[in-house]
């Protein structure tokens, strides 16, 4: 077998040492939004949520001891345990937001500052409508299990 040229092998280096650079950054960028996240659980202004998540996706694609450290920690796993939110959450979620978005508008009294609030707002209802996924609430668990139980019953 040849050897390979070393125009291969520099190309080949360089490909590792962009992953390498790559991992670095995303595992960086995992650590800083993190700590953002864990600024934000006392200080309202900074959300938490979003900070985990993004966290979350750049551990996700760099490293699966640190993915799998932050879904399975005490207290950052339940950023990551369901996957949608209940209608009355929805409702809420979204009043709430609503009303910020409203609020800046109105503070702001600029027309620019409008028409962008206005269509976050209009973006984020289509979203939480068509495309964030609505679970049951808990009390329709149990109420959709003891059915179950009680079918199984009458069955056998």
């Amino acid at each position: 077998m040849l050897p390979e040229s070393p125009q291969i092998q520099n190309s080949n280096s360089s490909e590792k040492n962009k992953r390498k650079l790559k991992k670095f950054v995303f595992i960086l960028l995992g650590f800083i939004f993190v700590a953002l996240g864990v600024i934000g659980i006392p200080i309202p202004i900074l959300p938490t949520t979003p900070f985990m998540l993004l966290a979350g996706y750049f551990f996700l694609r760099s490293s699966e001891k640190l993915n799998n450290w932050l879904r399975n920690h005490k207290y950052f796993k339940r950023f990551f345990a369901r996957n949608g939110l209940t209608l009355w959450g929805k409702i809420l979620l979204d009043g709430a937001v609503w009303i910020m978005l409203v609020t800046t508008a109105i503070f702001a009294n600029k027309i620019w500052v409008w028409i962008l609030t206005m269509s976050l707002g209009v973006i984020k209802t289509l979203y939480f409508i068509f495309v964030l996924k609505t679970i049951p609430s808990k009390r329709k668990l149990r109420e959709i299990e003891s059915k179950k139980k009680e079918s199984s019953l009458i069955t056998e």
